[in-house]
């Protein structure tokens, strides 16, 4: 916060900056005003709903594995669930050339 639209009160403040005694005397409408004149709010209306894809996982693709050994892969590079392919696809490469 650069303290460009602070105003100053000698109300309480907050730790995340709210002064509560101003907030108490601000009316619905101008509460409103104020939202609508903050730059980062996103309206509802304003959403497309309708781009939205709900991709779920196909539960046949699920496997349950330790926290170390996931973390180990993790640490190894950021792409570790195609290292952790990787291993399985070479062991049962070779287990079927026994």
């Amino acid at each position: 916060m650069n303290g460009e639209n602070t105003k100053i009160s000698s109300g309480k403040i907050t730790e995340n900056g709210t002064d509560l005694e101003r907030l108490e005397g601000l009316t619905d409408t101008e509460i409103e005003q104020a939202v609508k004149d903050d730059p980062d709010t996103v309206f509802l209306e304003d959403f497309q709903f309708n781009r939205v894809e709900i991709v779920r996982p196909h539960a046949d693709n699920l496997v349950q594995l330790d926290n170390d050994v996931i973390n180990w892969f993790k640490g190894q590079d950021e792409d570790y669930q195609s290292k952790m392919n990787a291993v399985l696809r070479s062991y049962i490469e070779a287990q079927v050339k026994i």
